[in-house]
């Protein structure tokens, strides 16, 4: 479907009758999105790109930071908050990258 549909669709139902309608007619098929390789390094997505710069141009800015905290009461289950923070690293490829610079070039690593 056309991005225009989203735009056209003002409701939520509106734009379901729209994708039903399509795919009655045979007009929704897309193609597989390919997974890429985490092999090496990565060029940086516009994102990364944006924050490293800004991190040159300010390195003791904490602007990324989002310190907060949390007090909980009970019993702390130690292999339990283990798992939960090894779940979400394995998860969230992003808590697994690194910067690397070299050869004029700024490119990143999954771990």
């Amino acid at each position: 479907m056309p991005l225009r549909a989203l735009f056209e669709a003002p409701t939520v139902a509106a734009l379901a009758k729209r994708v039903s309608g399509a795919q009655t007619a045979g007009q929704v098929a897309a193609p597989l999105i390919a997974r890429a390789s985490r092999e090496g390094v990565m060029r940086l997505s516009y994102a990364q790109e944006r924050m490293w710069f800004l991190h040159q141009m300010d390195p003791k800015s904490a602007a990324y930071n989002m310190p907060f905290g949390i007090r909980l009461s009970g019993t702390l289950d130690r292999p339990a908050l283990e798992w939960g923070l090894n779940e979400l690293s394995r998860r969230h490829e992003v808590l697994r990258t690194t910067f690397v610079a070299g050869n004029g070039e700024l490119r990143c690593r999954s771990l």
